[in-house]
């Protein structure tokens, strides 16, 4: 059984590329995805901003409800557009119609705070929006604070728990072919998984993770097996899933009739 954790509407479709392919997938979901206070005022806060300041993107689900809540939305073609993690980059560029900005090494936000810094890209008095979850991490907007920026995040979205029964990886696991996988794309969704697992399914199941910095975490809290997959975009996860369960002929049939 293949367990997809990544919220509506991409866990669904790599879910369902899962099962076209022939794998017995599931989505299990451990936040459900909202729209945040901050969507009705984010035009007038791009249009306050000033030429060549900045706008990051922290995940894709911001680009999701921000095309859910308008497809008004004007952006700025004068400051930099920068996201977290290549997907996020990709869907924010699509939205902007500008070129945005991620590094491929480190799809993370400690990733993006140390592209700024090699690429000696000065944030000092410079106005940054953050595009984020209203209950989400805040180590971007501290970081660039402390480097004297001027930052606002702006809530976009909520993310709200999904409570599932504690027997949920018993009741979804494979015992025949003991092929049993769990995709996580961030560190919150790991350490939700902590509350419905044991040592013994630590053993049973293997993680794919999309950061190295989850897999340290994974392997810290006692993961037998845990496969970094190249970046964090549906395309690589199922490939990485595939590969696992060695069954390339379905790939490559898919590359050639799925759209991605």
């Amino acid at each position: 059984m293949i367990i997809i954790t990544r919220p509506s509407p991409y866990g669904e479709t790599l879910t369902k590329i899962c099962q076209t392919a022939g794998f017995a997938a599931k989505h299990l979901p451990f936040f459900k995805i909202s729209a945040g206070p901050d969507l009705p005022i984010l035009q007038h806060k791009l249009n306050a901003l000033n030429d060549n300041d900045i706008v990051i993107a922290t995940s894709p689900q911001v680009i999701e409800q921000i095309n859910q809540y308008s497809m008004l939305i004007q952006f700025p073609t004068t400051i930099q557009y920068f996201a977290v993690g290549q997907q996020t980059a990709t869907l924010f560029s699509q939205l902007t119609k500008k070129k945005v900005i991620s590094p491929s090494f480190n799809e993370s936000s400690e990733g993006l705070l140390n592209y700024l810094v090699e690429r000696n890209i000065s944030v000092t008095n410079r106005n940054i929006l953050i595009l984020c979850a209203k209950n989400g991490k805040t180590l971007l907007k501290d970081v660039l604070l402390s480097r004297r920026a001027n930052v606002e995040n702006i809530y976009i979205y909520h993310k709200d728990r999904i409570l599932h029964s504690n027997t949920i990886l018993d009741d979804n696991a494979d015992k025949l072919s003991n092929i049993n996988i769990i995709a996580i794309t961030s560190q919150a969704h790991l350490l939700e998984l902590e509350h419905y697992c044991q040592n013994k399914q630590k053993s049973q199941f293997t993680l794919i993770v999309t950061r190295k910095q989850i897999k340290q975490l994974a392997e810290t809290l006692g993961w037998k097996r845990v496969y970094l997959a190249i970046n964090a975009n549906n395309y690589n996860l199922f490939r990485t899933i595939s590969t696992l369960c060695s069954n390339e002929t379905i790939v490559n049939t898919l590359d050639e009739n799925l759209s991605w």
